[in-house]
């Protein structure tokens, strides 16, 4: 206790001396405070949520991912499509020479595949005519039309990729350049849109539709900047609200939310002075920020009110509050702020970069508040006011009255004093029906329904997925020595690869150097299908391929490398859920180990990635969890200075979790990238409420000496603060629902039931554990609280 008494006069003295220096202290405050805010202002707007961000640089598969692009060139591409009752019209036909002329003037486009710049493969018995279908500009007539109409159609390599089978869909795909720079990206995205309007506004009658993951990147992050701009109005209107309404003071409810916008904006400049890009994760920090700040302002506000005429002089009033309530607003900054740094753990970069920075931002509120909110209260004038809570100790010549809200605190005390067994057991039977959710939990994502229904990029990815072909690429690269993979015995097993992988739904084609000879193997044979397979000898094969560059056609070269000694395997798959990449790459990995057992393959591609992505997530999830746990325990243990205690604390920080991952599981909802913090972020946030309740508690028991008595009392005296804080934070974290992306919003609908769940388990589970364990000694001396808290307060 003398610790306790000592670091209290610490932050009495300076306080003290900031009050004494108001306008001093609000100088530099302004001095220190106002340049970050103007850094994460003006860089705010900066988002990349792009799938690079989630990877390590030397990550095994993402680097490997890295020599593929490097080899035979980037895997990004955007698509474009339109349907008509024939694409190959007049005016379908100029409509695609069109798109392909305009999007091949766009700084970064490599590469646009299409009827028009794709060649189609024609032969006799010596030699190859190969030529796109149809013309880059002028017109065709009819014949040419019905010709190019029905070899398209029976191309196989056209089908399912350019060319619906039924004719009526078609399709552009223009690759981008190789590159992780979100802005060139985001202008690539942006200048082939403005070809597309120019395109929709002279050829109205056909709904041009873009998609595509460069596409998707882009959407993302304006559509998170959007939610940037909804949030912050949103939490500063509920949050003002709220404080307004519980304290009744226009000034106790404005103070406390620009200290926190402050906080929120000077943590984000912090965060951009060592990062160029924010990220969806990153994001989680304006919720974070806001609960931590919002938590000590009411504490320390409902203190403040409570001393009200106990203690009429308002600058030893504000002492006195902050001896209060300095040590326990420590205490919960300091597992808050622990419990984030243990993100550092993860192996994904923006959940650490969320770790760091909310924990430097919670220990930034933590001093903001506890200086900050005297000094400028101090500036407020004694005006008598009846308060909206009653959380004073009364006199001994005054009848106490309470408010429906202490009458129900009181009635809660009642029964958890009275009732501890029944509510143990309740709790217990809560936690078994939830931990059987939690088996159904499943690690989970989908890039396409993370975007609204009704969003333009959604509704292209649909149609082109429905109509054309998929958009997720996985690949594979079949290592063997030089000229070996001309062998056709490899070209033969790859084939068999193939045919196993688009038996699957979710494949819509698949591409390789096998496909390619088929194709001339069929021509030279004047298009026998039966034909349509690989040459039987390695001759014919050098001999194809020796025909088709002699024909001027480059398009061999997208499967194989200079040597012949790298084969790749495109496989399109529809981009969905995660779970559905799962199920391609252990096809994938079945198939090569049944057909290329005796060859080095190596799988990638952005299917692979998103596999090790989901693997990332729940590693870093346990790792993360884990070390908040230990570390909050910890940092509880430091704060009891009982073991027991400690540990008990933490059942009802437990609890709300485990509900939370039962409703998950019981409700089909994944985790994914927003989700997937619901855990880690909780347990450092409803932690506080339990910091705040026992340091009540032990003040109580020293005061009252008696069990039953302190716990009504500290329900008394904190419980309304405890339960104001969790209505914020609750309905704070529903504004989260306003957002565009599913896993945000799952996130704030589940953080928001954690919170009301950890108010309940703090308010009626804590309590009854502290009846049935009784952790601390009773005092010797039990009537010296009060003298206590003010000679503490030195006043």
């Amino acid at each position: 206790m003398n610790q306790h008494k000592q670091f209290e006069r610490w932050a009495v003295a300076i306080l003290r001396w900031s009050l004494g220096h108001r306008a001093l202290v609000l100088l530099l405050a302004a001095l220190m405070l106002g340049p970050l805010i103007a850094h994460g202002v003006h860089h705010i707007r900066q988002v990349d949520n792009s799938l690079p961000v989630w990877f390590e640089e030397d990550d095994p598969s993402y680097r490997y991912y890295d020599q593929f692009k490097e080899e035979f060139g980037s895997d990004e591409f955007l698509a474009i499509a339109f349907g008509a009752d024939d694409v190959f019209s007049p005016r379908a036909v100029l409509l695609q020479q069109q798109i392909v002329d305009g999007v091949e003037q766009v700084r970064g486009i490599e590469e646009v595949r299409s009827l028009l710049t794709t060649s189609h493969i024609e032969g006799d018995d010596d030699s190859l005519i190969i030529d796109p279908l149809i013309p880059r500009e002028g017109k065709l007539s009819d014949e040419e039309r019905a010709r190019a109409r029905a070899m398209a159609l029976a191309d196989p390599s056209f089908i399912g990729q350019f060319l619906s089978a039924d004719g009526k869909s078609v399709a552009v795909l223009a690759r981008i350049e190789d590159t992780e720079d979100i802005a060139v990206k985001a202008r690539i995205t942006e200048d082939v849109k403005d070809v597309l309007r120019t395109m929709q506004s002279r050829f109205p009658e056909f709904k041009v539709y873009l998609s595509g993951a460069p596409a998707l990147d882009y959407e993302f992050d304006a559509l998170s900047r959007e939610d940037q701009d909804t949030f912050f109005p949103l939490v500063f209107v509920t949050t003002t609200l709220m404080l307004f309404l519980i304290f009744g003071r226009p000034s106790h409810a404005l103070i406390p939310t620009f200290l926190q916008f402050a906080v929120l904006l000077s943590a984000m400049g912090i965060f951009y002075v060592f990062n160029d890009y924010a990220n969806m994760a990153v994001g989680m920090i304006v919720p974070i920020l806001v609960a931590v700040s919002i938590g000590d302002s009411v504490h320390i506000l409902a203190r403040f009110n409570a001393l009200g005429e106990s203690i009429t002089d308002r600058r030893e009033r504000l002492l006195a509050t902050i001896a209060d309530e300095a040590r326990p607003c420590l205490f919960t900054s300091l597992t808050t702020t622990a419990g984030f740094f243990s993100f550092v753990t993860s192996d994904v970069e923006p959940m650490r970069q969320l770790g760091i920075f909310s924990g430097i931002g919670c220990m930034l509120a933590y001093v903001v508040t506890l200086i900050l909110i005297p000094v400028i209260l101090s500036f407020m004038g004694d005006r008598p006011r009846r308060l909206t809570i009653r959380m004073k100790r009364p006199r001994a010549d005054e009848e106490e009255k309470d408010g429906p809200l202490q009458s129900f605190l009181a009635r809660t005390a009642q029964l958890t004093t009275d009732h501890p067994w029944q509510i143990l057991w309740a709790s217990l039977s809560i936690v078994g029906a939830c931990l059987i959710g939690a088996v159904f939990l499943r690690v989970e994502s989908s890039m396409l329904e993370f975007i609204p229904a009704s969003h333009p990029v959604r509704q292209g990815l649909t149609f082109i997925q429905d109509n054309l072909t998929g958009l997720a690429p996985l690949e594979v690269i079949v290592q063997t020595e030089e000229d070996g993979g001309k062998d056709p015995e490899l070209l033969r097993k790859i084939d068999a690869v193939q045919a196993k992988m688009e038996a699957l739904p979710v494949v819509s084609n698949s591409l390789s150097t096998a496909d390619y000879l088929k194709l001339i193997n069929q021509e030279l044979h004047a298009g026998d299908s039966a034909e349509h397979r690989v040459p039987d000898t390695r001759e014919e094969v050098a001999q194809y391929l020796l025909l088709a560059e002699m024909s001027g056609d480059e398009e061999i070269e997208k499967y194989v490398n200079y040597e012949y000694s790298r084969l790749r395997i495109t496989t399109m798959a529809m981009s969905g859920k995660s779970a559905n990449y799962k199920s391609v790459v252990s096809r994938m990995k079945d198939a090569l180990e049944k057909w290329l057992p005796d060859y080095r393959t190596h799988i990638t591609g952005i299917i692979d990635l998103y596999g090790r992505f989901d693997h990332l997530l729940m590693t870093s999830q346990a790792k993360s969890f884990g070390g908040a746990f230990a570390v909050i325990f910890l940092f509880m243990w430091i704060l009891a200075g009982n073991f027991r205690l400690a540990l008990l604390a933490m059942v009802p920080n437990g609890l709300p979790i485990a509900m939370t991952a039962g409703i998950m599981g019981y409700a089909n909802i994944s985790l994914d990238p927003g989700t997937v913090f619901v855990a880690g972020i909780a347990m450092g946030i409803v932690v506080d409420d339990t910091v705040h309740y026992l340091s009540c508690f032990r003040r109580e028991l020293e005061f009252h000496g008696d069990y039953t008595k302190a716990l009504h009392a500290a329900h008394r005296h904190v419980g309304p603060a405890i339960v104001f804080t969790s209505t914020i934070l609750t309905i704070g974290f529903l504004v989260l629902l306003a957002g565009n992306f599913s896993p945000v919003r799952n996130f704030g609908l589940l953080t928001s039931l954690t919170m009301a769940f950890a108010v309940v388990a703090d308010l009626f589970l804590l309590p009854a554990l502290l009846v049935l364990m009784r952790p601390l000694p009773l005092p010797a001396r039990a009537e010296e609280g009060e003298a206590a808290v003010m000679e503490t307060a030195g006043v």
